[in-house]
């Protein structure tokens, strides 16, 4: 890094190449994910089917054979409150520790609705150095429970020049949660 940058330009450099690494890992995440056979192969990477093990059956897809199901940067899916209110549910409030001083990412993927109703919720972890690894039950249990919690989802809307221009979709949300000595210290993106 250039010796000159004043530490501002520092800082967002770092933040730009962690966001290039966090980018490829939701792709990396997304081609991993146990997937339905899309209708269009191409737009549709890394569906999260169905499993009557973990999902609620009562949950219902908006959109369901319509349209493939879009990632939240594609449709503009938010949490009311953004990252800030996202942090506050997850690192400013009291969490248990995962045992041990370890450090990584838990990244739970999940389907939201037209309505902002989640579901098919589905967690992913590895290290600091992009392994896969495994936190403290206690910890992830607790991530978990709290993401099906968060019920203020804005949903995405269409924003093609189509018919449906402007309509609430289905899409899909990912939480990246930053792990440092076995607490949740972040949440990205």
């Amino acid at each position: 890094m250039n010796p000159n940058f004043s530490i501002e330009q520092k800082l967002v450099l770092r933040a730009l190449a962690l966001g290039a690494v966090f980018f490829c890992f939701s792709t990396v995440l997304a081609l991993a994910q146990r997937a339905a056979p899309p209708s269009n192969p191409a737009a549709s990477v890394g569906d999260i089917a169905f499993d009557p093990a973990t999902d609620r059956s009562s949950f219902q897809r908006c959109g369901e054979g319509q349209y493939d199901v879009p990632q939240y940067y594609q449709s503009q899916t938010a949490y009311t409150g953004g990252t800030q209110a996202l942090r506050q549910q997850f690192v400013r409030a009291a969490m248990p520790r995962s045992t041990g001083a370890q450090n990584g990412y838990v990244t739970i993927r999940f389907l939201i609705n037209c309505h902002g109703e989640t579901d098919r919720f589905r967690v992913t972890q590895i290290d600091a150095a992009y392994q896969p690894a495994r936190f403290g039950p206690a910890l992830v249990a607790a991530l978990l429970g709290r993401a099906k919690a968060l019920r203020a989802w804005v949903p995405g809307k269409f924003t093609g020049p189509d018919a449906h221009h402007g309509e609430a979709l289905d899409s899909y949300y990912y939480l990246l949660l930053k792990i440092s000595h076995g607490r949740v210290v972040d949440v990205l993106p």
